[in-house]
């Protein structure tokens, strides 16, 4: 064929039979002729389904477009691309070389290839293949904010996998609560992944609880129907509870437990999660036990356990230890291996907001009263002397410490649940703020103690609020003041109970103050001891349970539209989307890889529940 306006004559060198307008024209033909042979071979068939059949009843459309669309989902699974005609793979290979020529990112390279293989308007929906990096990519947007993915699809600047299909991706490891062997292996690829070192899969556990609502809600998995909301603490519980109750009691779960492991370099991981009412001392042992045990057999060693100062959490403390943990420097041996030692620490930043909790109960007013006046070398240490900083503060109009606020003097209870408050009021600026109210004092006398304790205490949160300075010796200045810390807090503590005008529950810090602070102190220099050999280190600014408050944080604000109280069937699902939405290595040690989902390193049906190899096995389902 030859176009009638064509008046171009070819080269003698040229590669093509025909000019372009020709060529053009030539593969438009081709292309009407094959969609002219398919609407004919339709219509026969078309025409043959017409003539009356004995005995068969009629199919429905329903059922036809839910096989073609579950195929098509699956299809997409098996297959990774799209066989194109000589003509096409050559354009397109045309245009992917020219675009390479510009040194464009890989990336970038890879969305654009998926842009022209699924943009054609010939193509069918269901025909459309992914590359695993768009799959990754819309999962990290479609968990962030479903309806944010939702907008960006409709608008057809880009072609995007359907919300279906990011479904069935997103949803391939069920969370459920107690241990799960895919979330376990999910982990293990992921470590695999992101190439963790060998001082890099030590690390420890982060425990800590939420409330959640007491909800039972019937759940539906294949042919299978579950119900999700009771407490469910693992085997060796249950069966504790019955054979302490004498018979088998169902109750609703009003907290989830979770399990978080902690890398010392940076990799994080929530490992199991229990639906408690809330849990006990003796639940918290053998569920802890159970989790070494589990991350022992993928090779992760467990060094530290890191709680809040929960009255359960320190019931828990004293079954780990056969003695006084102070005397053993908080240090417990593994029942698995009794060579390897595991450190107990508490959450220094819950220490430190109670310290500042002690200070704010102990008042002038309450001297003769039945609240605490703390005393030290003889003289007192009370809130008043804060609040007197705090009006001197802005007496000149040049605030010494910049973020002190009301907030951080009048107390409520949502106020003393903040851990910055608690920081900012016993920090260096807070030190440096009451050094100069003192110097304007006729008796400065009597700010010494309060000074004192701040000298102390501001040493501390300099210590584990610094996130740029880990330590990596012994001879570190730092590790000098955190031996010398627990030191004179004992001595403190000793200089009352042996002083004969005072008394320690009135003129002391509590009990449980005292206990966690040395649980923190001394649990970290032991850590310190036992991991440190001249090529390591550790971050103090890292050892917190700001990791499982940021997931608590996101299961109450992110992904549950601002419900404060998730179910405990909310939780799980929950669960797989942070993990899919936020960095395995945490922010903290500077490095942004996202886990991939999990289809992507472990081969797995997309949806179980229609996959044609299970279809003998399929019974029905009387309700």
């Amino acid at each position: 064929m030859r176009s009638k306006f064509c008046k171009q004559i070819l080269d003698w060198l040229a590669r093509n039979t025909a000019c372009t307008s020709c060529h053009d024209l030539h593969h438009t033909r081709k292309k009407r002729e094959k969609k002219r042979k398919l609407e004919e071979i339709s219509e026969e068939q078309n025409k043959e389904n017409k003539q009356p059949c004995l005995n068969t009843e009629p199919v429905k459309d329903t059922e036809k477009n839910s096989t073609t669309v579950d195929q098509s989902e699956q299809d997409t699974v098996t297959c990774t691309s799209i066989t194109l005609d000589e003509e096409d793979h050559d354009d397109m290979e045309k245009i992917l070389n020219l675009v390479s020529k510009f040194d464009l990112p890989e990336e970038f390279v890879v969305l654009l290839k998926s842009q022209l293989q699924n943009c054609n308007k010939d193509l069918d929906i269901h025909q459309r293949r992914w590359d695993p990096k768009i799959i990754s990519l819309c999962l990290t947007l479609y968990v962030r904010s479903p309806q944010a993915y939702e907008d960006l699809k409709k608008s057809n600047f880009l072609q995007l996998p359907s919300k279906r299909l990011l479904q069935y991706y997103k949803n391939s490891v069920r969370q459920i609560p107690g241990f799960n062997e895919a979330n376990l292996t999910w982990m293990k690829k992921e470590m695999e992944k992101q190439n963790i070192s060998e001082f890099g899969c030590h690390g420890g556990i982060v425990i800590d609880e939420m409330t959640i609502q007491d909800d039972l809600i019937i759940t539906k998995s294949g042919d299978t129907w579950k119900l999700v909301g009771y407490v469910d603490m693992d085997t060796t519980n249950n069966n504790i509870n019955i054979i302490s109750n004498g018979q088998k009691k169902v109750h609703l779960a009003t907290h989830a437990l979770q399990f978080i492991f902690h890398g010392f370099t940076g990799f994080r991981w929530p490992v199991v999660y229990f639906g408690a009412n809330p849990a006990t001392a003796h639940q918290l042992y053998t569920t802890f036990w159970k989790c070494v045990e589990v991350l022992d057999d993928m090779n992760i060693t467990v060094d530290y356990v890191m709680t809040d100062g929960a009255s359960t959490n320190r019931s828990f403390a004293t079954m780990l230890f056969p003695q006084n943990p102070r005397n053993s420097d908080w240090i417990f041996r593994d029942i698995y291996f009794r060579e390897h030692v595991i450190c107990f620490i508490q959450d220094v930043m819950h220490v430190l907001k109670k310290i500042r909790n002690n200070l704010e109960s102990s008042k002038i007013q309450n001297k003769t009263s039945t609240g605490r006046y703390l005393v030290l070398n003889g003289k007192c240490i009370t809130w008043d002397h804060w609040e007197a900083c705090y009006r001197f503060n802005f007496q000149t109009g040049f605030s010494i410490h910049r973020k002190l606020t009301e907030e951080h003097i009048n107390l409520t209870p949502a106020t003393k649940m903040r851990n910055n408050l608690a920081i900012e009021v016993l920090n260096k600026d807070m030190l440096y703020l009451m050094r100069s109210y003192q110097a304007t004092l006729k008796n400065p006398e009597n700010l010494a103690s309060s000074i004192e304790i701040l000298e102390q205490t501001s040493e501390l949160v300099d210590i584990f609020c610094c996130r740029n300075r880990p330590i990596s010796s012994q001879e570190d200045k730092r590790f000098d003041i955190l031996q010398k810390a627990p030191s004179y807090f004992s001595s403190w503590e000793d200089a009352v109970e042996k002083s004969v005008m005072l008394v320690p529950s009135k003129n002391l810090m509590t009990m449980e103050t005292r206990t966690d602070l040395n649980s923190s102190l001394m649990g970290f220099i032991s850590l310190c001891k036992n991991m440190l050999n001249g090529k390591n280190s550790i971050n103090p600014g890292y050892l917190n349970s700001d990791i499982v408050e940021n997931l608590f944080g996101q299961q109450r604000g992110v992904r549950n539209g601002l419900n404060n109280n998730p179910t405990l069937a909310q939780y799980g699902p929950s669960n797989t989307a942070i993990i899919l939405g936020q960095c395995t290595v945490s922010n903290k040690s500077n490095s942004t890889n996202k886990a991939s989902f999990f289809t992507a390193t472990t081969p797995c049906p997309l949806n179980t529940t229609r996959n044609k190899s299970q279809r003998a096995t399929r019974r029905g389902i009387r309700l």
